[in-house]
């Protein structure tokens, strides 16, 4: 649950700057909060995948 939250508060941040024009906080640093995030939960998803394949 929480790497799909990540993603989702992250592509929810950066929508809202492209397509909504609302800056919670300064520009450039919105859209990379929002990457980092998105990128993060990915990362996170990924290695829990791999872990739960190892374990029999």
């Amino acid at each position: 649950m929480a790497p799909r939250l990540l993603v989702l508060i992250g592509a929810a941040l950066i929508a809202l700057k492209t397509y909504g024009g609302v800056a919670l906080v300064p520009d450039p640093l919105q859209t990379t909060v929002g990457g980092i995030l998105g990128l993060a939960g990915v990362a996170w998803y990924i290695l829990a995948y791999r872990k739960l394949r190892k374990e029999p």
